[in-house]
């Protein structure tokens, strides 16, 4: 008999040990949480609430970029385009030939470019008409074979 009594009297004992940790872990979770908030009030205290610079202008000027433009042609290219100005190429004739071939509109605007690339640059103006028109009757003036076979495709 005492040895099962014994067994009733550890179940007994490990019911109330269970018991009382249930009952500190919420206490002592919630104490933690109140010390975080305490410090984290006295961090606002010290440091104020942070302020915004009073000159705070979303533009960005062109003096404040730093750019090293003998690295990377690409960033003239952008810089040109973006501010539809063709100075900012900085007499790159690389620069100047991807700027009238990004703001071509018309076939007077390809004459600006290098030889080699005008006619280029008419079959893209053709191409961008005959889209626009869906006229395939302006897909034959395009001189180069997959443009024009894509302008045939496209152009319904």
């Amino acid at each position: 008999m005492k040895h099962n009594s014994r067994k009733k009297k550890r179940g007994v004992r490990s019911e109330k040990r269970s018991n009382k940790k249930d009952m500190k872990t919420p206490f002592t979770i919630s104490i933690i949480v109140l010390i975080l908030f305490v410090v984290l009030i006295i961090f606002s205290i010290f440091n104020g609430p942070i302020k915004a610079p009073q000159d705070s202008k979303l533009e960005i000027s062109e003096d404040n970029i730093i750019v090293r433009r003998s690295i990377d042609p690409t960033v003239n290219i952008n810089l040109a385009i973006a501010s539809n100005d063709v100075s900012k190429c900085n007499n790159d004739k690389f620069c100047e030939n991807m700027y009238y071939s990004a703001k071509a509109e018309s076939l007077e605007d390809c004459e600006r470019m290098d030889e080699e690339l005008v006619q280029n640059c008419k079959d893209n103006i053709y191409f961008e008409e005959a889209l626009n028109d869906n006229d395939k009757s302006k897909c034959s003036n395009i001189v180069d074979d997959e443009i024009r076979n894509a302008c045939m495709e496209e152009v319904k």
